[in-house]
């Protein structure tokens, strides 16, 4: 999960840019990569390609409808838009706008959803200590997401075998929801039909459950 991508519509400023974060990457963090491409035509999209990709900090441009994209046509989001959409899915990704344009008023009112939002010039002054924080909150995020997934690999144990306290089981479904696991414990309204709602979903939880562990292991060897 070692991968800060960067998301902005114009080749010719997109590409050096990522070569930027690279070299600084290569001399200060070489296990982090950079990896940078278009916007998709829909902010649907973009949730498949941030687990597909390992994705843990995400930089957007904030005018990302300046140039065609797919058939003669732009997309018709912004930065500002996108980040509301992905904080639906992400709440604890790390994302970042970078703009070589003015802050908007529309920028600036998102500026909750963004953990920073930077000019172009304040980034090329003072590249490392950015980068430095760009990591920093990669390693933070990626490290709270496995503290989760073992806590919620506790909590699944205990409900499965049918000892979970009300406080766990609320616990359970928190965790479900910020790790994008099917939740069983909402639906239903006390430990027995938790536990026969859970029967019909296990298989599911435990293969998604078992991929993101593995994926875990494999990243911290």
């Amino acid at each position: 999960m070692n991968t800060i991508a960067i998301i902005d519509d114009k080749d010719a400023i997109r590409k050096p840019f990522a070569r930027q974060i690279s070299n600084v990457l290569e001399r200060l963090y070489p296990d982090w990569k950079v990896i940078e491409r278009r916007p998709f035509m829909a902010p649907a999209e973009y949730p498949q390609w941030i687990i597909e990709n390992e994705i843990s900090v995400l930089i957007l441009d904030e005018q990302l409808d300046g140039e065609a994209i797919e058939n003669g046509k732009s997309v018709d989001y912004n930065g500002h838009n996108l980040v509301k959409e992905l904080r639906v899915r992400f709440k604890d990704l790390p994302v970042y706008s970078i703009t070589a344009v003015a802050v908007s008023d529309d920028l600036k009112k998102s500026l909750p959803y963004f953990n920073l939002i930077l000019s172009t010039r304040d980034f090329d002054d003072d590249t490392d200590n950015y980068i430095n924080l760009f990591v920093k909150s990669g390693i933070n995020f990626y490290n709270e997401y496995q503290s989760q997934l073992e806590r919620l690999g506790i909590l699944s144990e205990k409900i499965a075998r049918g000892i979970a306290t009300s406080e766990e089981l609320t616990e359970a479904t928190g965790l479900q929801t910020k790790l994008e696991i099917p939740n069983t414990v909402a639906e239903t309204s006390n430990r027995e039909n938790y536990l026969s709602k859970l029967e019909e979903n296990l298989e599911e939880v435990k293969k998604i459950s078992t991929q993101i562990s593995e994926l875990i292991k494999s990243k911290g060897k």
